[in-house]
């Protein structure tokens, strides 16, 4: 049976397929946990060496975007022992042995009858080949699902920051159309009043002439 040394363990190891899919697939590889760590804050789980290469260049959980770091990632313990216990078949043609995980990687997979020297197995290595060729394609699908996420991301924060400018742009246009306004009548009431001063300075000026003569 080939191990795959890059991601998590193969799927089609486990007798129960869907139920150790659906309990521990790895998010990142799509297979089932290898190593497993847990994120501290949203509890999501990954194989160790899948994490460790997505905050390389991503510091992000894959699965719902919080930033988190190393030292936010703890060995899942739990996880491992629980995984360790799952039932597996040998993979090795003609081969019929069933049993734990564990069992099967202390010491079943090196001793195995039906097993073929991997220095001469040329389905082996091609099997491992296209092995690491899926993981290989999983990955990149995993980056083009978070580059389309991070672009939809900076476009909503374009249209946001955008909106958010405009409307400033709106509020300063109507503050400087409100101090003109404002301006304006003051203005207008300093007319009236200088008006009204002239007014009555001319009817004072006429009330003195009608004394005088």
């Amino acid at each position: 049976m080939a191990r795959n040394d890059h991601s998590g363990y193969p799927l089609k190891w486990f007798k129960d397929q869907n139920a150790t899919r659906n309990a521990y697939e790895c998010a990142i590889c799509l297979e089932v946990l290898k190593d497993p760590v847990q994120v501290r804050d949203c509890g999501h789980q990954f194989c160790a060496l899948c994490i460790d290469d997505i905050l390389k260049t991503d510091p992000r959980c894959p699965t719902c975007r919080i930033e988190i770091s190393d030292v936010m990632i703890f060995e899942d313990h739990a996880a491992r022992r629980l995984i360790k216990q799952l039932v597996v078949n040998c993979c090795n043609a003609g081969c019929s042995w069933q049993g734990c995980l564990g069992s099967l990687l202390q010491s079943h997979q090196n001793n195995c009858n039906f097993s073929i020297h991997r220095g001469n197995n040329v389905d082996e290595k091609v099997e491992k080949l296209e092995q690491t060729l899926e993981t290989l394609m999983m990955k990149i699908s995993t980056l083009e699902k978070k580059y389309e996420e991070d672009s939809k991301e900076l476009k909503l924060k374009y249209e946001q920051d955008s909106k958010e400018l405009k409307l400033k742009h709106e509020q300063d246009i109507k503050e400087v159309k409100l101090k003109l306004e404002q301006s304006e009548n003051r203005w207008q009431l300093l007319e009236e009043k200088q008006r009204e001063l002239c007014e009555k300075e001319k009817k004072t000026a006429d009330l003195r002439k009608e004394r005088f003569f």
